[in-house]
């Protein structure tokens, strides 16, 4: 839940668990597995966008991906 200031500011709260971030990541691994990979080269990827440099907890989704992709070196 957010809320709307004024009609000038809006202020959210983001909650992410470790655990909650493993299932997801791990799901991206797992769906790219079983894809043709992309249309130009055939390459199976999963790529992590955020904003870690802003963000704690985009910083934190990151290293977790960054931690649970070594386990899908492929």
């Amino acid at each position: 839940a957010g809320a709307l200031l004024r009609g000038e500011v809006a202020v959210d709260t983001l909650v992410q668990t470790r655990a909650g971030i493993e299932r997801i990541v791990r799901k991206a691994f797992e769906l790219a597995r079983q894809s043709n990979g992309a249309p130009r080269d055939g390459v199976r990827r999963v790529t992590c966008c955020d904003k870690a440099n802003v963000l704690r907890s985009y910083a934190f989704f990151r290293s977790v991906f960054d931690k649970v992709a070594k386990d899908y070196p492929d």
